[in-house]
């Protein structure tokens, strides 16, 4: 029996080419996550990722104390009875121009977060380049304001 190689070089670049993805397995994004390539699942992470001027300014550091973070201002968590399919809310319309906003808002449900992580890989590879708060009219927030709404609510949460 032989033994399968499970090391992975990361010395290189891992590209991700989206034209020969659609071409070659449409616009479905796997529903296994072993199913994921490798070049696939770093490209959604690079979506995902808050940039760091933003992160320092939107998001609690770790090594706040705990006084410290309770006279941050920090966003309310927004309750609602009507629950929105967040995967109806991404689109390939640009993005707001300032995403502080998010800091001036209130965080959509945990439901409705939950509910955008999972259809994001999906949405990307339709070319989305925002996704819509569904309490706030305008235009719709980076693809990765759902990172930092996850990331807000486990912070809500200790």
């Amino acid at each position: 029996m032989a033994l399968l190689n499970t090391v992975i070089d990361l010395s290189e670049e891992i590209v991700f080419d989206k034209v020969k993805w659609i071409q070659k397995n449409g616009r479905n994004y796997p529903t296994e996550p072993s199913d994921v390539p490798l070049e696939l699942k770093a490209w959604r992470e690079a979506a995902m990722q808050i940039p760091d001027a933003y992160r320092a300014k939107l998001l609690p550091r770790p090594e706040l104390s705990v006084k410290s973070f309770l006279a941050m201002d920090i966003p309310a968590k927004r309750t609602t009875l009507v629950h929105i399919t967040a995967s109806k809310q991404f689109t390939s319309a640009a993005s707001i121009a300032d995403p502080l906003y998010l800091m001036t808002h209130k965080l959509p449900s945990l439901e409705f977060v939950t509910d955008a992580v999972n259809p994001i890989g999906w949405a990307l590879l339709n070319d989305a380049q925002s996704i819509l708060d569904p309490d706030y009219k305008g235009p719709g927030l980076p693809v990765w304001a759902v990172q930092y709404w996850v990331e807000m609510h486990q912070a809500l949460a200790m």
